[in-house]
């Protein structure tokens, strides 16, 4: 995944603070931090960024050609490289472009614009590699309510604990599957296994953001 901001774009301390989080013992570099490293995560997570962002990528040439992100919005350019990495030829008519579907799995259809031969490539025509600029993301409309707010203020809980520590069981917010002392013990359900953790705070922070997660269901 690409990154291309390294400050939150959503988080601040409003939300933060709206949605159940805790100023208290902690500074403003350490909540930064731990807002961006959450939108980074469920960026990742969701395979497209939380506004927006125009990005540019280097792919191998093909008549279809999937991109780094998903929730295509429009594509800015397409330019074609030969196998000494000259430029073979720069498409102006966007137009010929075509986005793949409604653009939320991030497919291009570059058939119609491709060198020499619009349509079928072969060996004689085919480039090595294109770059492709696009702007994909997710409209402010799905990201400003509350469940995906409260999926951002968990996991910057998660990771403010990282920082200074408020009582987790283990480092990497790992979930306890069996507790015991001298006078108790219990066995919890299984815990879901996410790219936030594995405990229950980023299990509901996985579960409040199941409506926008899409699976890649075209096979190039």
């Amino acid at each position: 995944m690409i990154y291309p901001y390294t400050t939150p774009v959503i988080m601040n301390d409003d939300v933060f603070q709206a949605y159940g989080g805790l100023l208290a013992d902690t500074i403003t570099e350490m909540r930064d931090a731990s807002y961006t490293i959450a939108e980074q995560l469920v960026s990742e997570d969701l395979e497209t960024f939380l506004t927006y962002t125009t990005v540019t990528g280097t792919y191998f040439a093909s008549p279809l050609v999937e991109l780094d992100h998903m929730r295509l919005i429009q594509v800015h350019g397409v330019t074609y490289f030969d196998e000494l990495g000259n430029v073979s030829e720069t498409v102006s008519d966007y137009s010929r472009v075509r986005i793949y579907g409604d653009g939320d799995y991030g497919i291009v259809d570059l058939r119609q614009c491709w060198p020499c031969n619009r349509y079928i490539p072969s060996a004689q025509s085919s480039p090595c590699k294109v770059l492709i600029a696009y702007t994909a993301g997710l409209p402010p409309a799905m990201t400003f309510v509350p469940n995906f707010l409260m999926a951002l203020t968990i996991i910057s809980k998660v990771m403010l604990n990282e920082m200074v520590g408020f009582g987790n069981e283990a480092p990497g917010d790992i979930g306890v599957v069996r507790f015991s002392n001298q006078d108790y013990s219990e066995q919890r359900v299984a815990l879901l296994r996410t790219v936030y953790g594995t405990s229950p705070q980023a299990a509901l922070a996985h579960k409040l953001l199941t409506p926008y997660r899409l699976y890649r269901q075209v096979k190039l």
